[in-house]
């Protein structure tokens, strides 16, 4: 029986991670999940929330001394860092699973600093990536295709959704993301407040709306909720914030709005109606978005109305290009593969 220690910072690397412990190693090894910040919502079974301190990190592996270390890749904290660092200093492999296709060097790097911490393995979604990564030549780590067990489970789970049909109340839900915390706006030229004002102002006079905002973990909620008064004062829709689960969100809205969020990669999988709005960015911040049909793309003010005419219609349908699912059809089995060819451990 192998340890095996899983780590992980942000919602996505936790979800990635869970298909992982469930789908690949739960069976005949002993894993034990350490979570802190948002992933620490995603609920797993051996799980244990910790702080972000190097002496808690090193606790765990003078108590659990495991044979292998697998994490998320957090861009905000330097949780899954630690990890990685102290694995290297007992010489323990460590494998680190990127869940999007962008900013990975920057999920490497130290917070508030140049320094790069490198796994032993780096896993990335495709082979584009993987060239891509190996053609900067930052990488020290070996770098391998793992695909997005994630991203995989959500296919599964399209097979069994059901699109909602329009009712009387049309529910669009809007997915935040932290621009103005970033200090993005100046590339951007818009914030993530800016967006839902003027989609609010495009949406068609046709039926009831309920507006859904779902902030980013790295944003506060406090400052959505000044905004919300602001807007509801001018607006005659039920706007609400909500503290739901995501995938939920998403399965039960009609029409899906955001910047870049990896949300709308989830729900275009779902083969929901998404629309991507990037209002006067001419450099699309996930370039993955032009690969994926039903993702509609509006950076004209102009477009916007249009554009929602036509995914807010019953008879719109939509479906994701079997070349795209292909990017992670497999990822559990290719994670198998890799722990067990790379260190005989599964």
């Amino acid at each position: 029986m192998s340890r095996i220690l899983l780590a992980a910072h942000d919602r996505g690397g936790a979800n990635l991670l869970l298909q992982v412990f469930y789908k690949v190693i739960d069976k005949q090894h002993d894993v034990r999940f350490y979570k802190a910040g948002p992933a620490s919502n995603v609920e797993s079974k051996n799980s244990f929330d910790i702080t972000e301190k190097k002496e808690v990190v090193d606790k765990i592996f003078n108590d659990f001394h495991p044979n292998l270390v697998i994490t998320g890749t957090s861009k905000y904290s330097n949780f899954e860092k630690l990890f990685w660092r102290r694995a290297g200093e007992l010489d323990i492999p460590s494998i680190a699973l990127v869940d999007a296709w962008i900013n990975i060097k920057d999920r490497l790097i130290k917070k508030n600093t140049k320094i790069l911490s490198q796994p032993t393995i780096l896993g990335v979604i495709d082979s584009s990536t993987k060239d891509q990564v190996e053609k900067e030549s930052w990488c020290k780590s070996k770098v391998l295709v793992t695909g997005q067990p994630h991203l995989e489970s959500i296919m599964e789970l399209s097979k069994k959704n059901s699109r909602k049909e329009k009712n009387n109340t049309c529910e669009i839900l809007y997915v935040s993301e932290p621009i103005k915390e970033q200090g993005l706006t100046s590339d951007f030229r818009f914030d993530q407040y800016d967006i839902l004002d003027i989609l609010l102002k495009n949406i068609p006079n046709d039926r009831d709306y309920k507006i859904i905002i779902k902030p980013h973990p790295n944003e506060l909620k406090l400052n959505w909720e000044k905004h919300k008064d602001l807007i509801s004062n001018k607006n005659n829709f039920n706007i609400v914030i909500s503290n739901q689960d995501i995938d939920n969100l998403i399965l039960n809205a009609n029409l899906i709005a955001g910047f870049a969020s990896m949300s709308l990669i989830e729900a275009a999988i779902l083969e929901k109606s998404v629309l991507s709005i990037q209002f006067g960015n001419n450099i699309n911040p996930n370039p993955i978005f032009k690969k994926i049909s039903n993702i509609k793309l509006v950076k004209d003010t102009k477009m916007l109305a249009p554009m929602l005419k036509i995914l807010l219609d019953n008879s719109y349908r939509c479906s994701v290009d079997k070349e795209f699912m292909n990017y992670f059809t497999d990822s559990n089995k290719k994670i198998f593969d890799i722990i067990a060819n790379e260190f005989d451990i599964l």
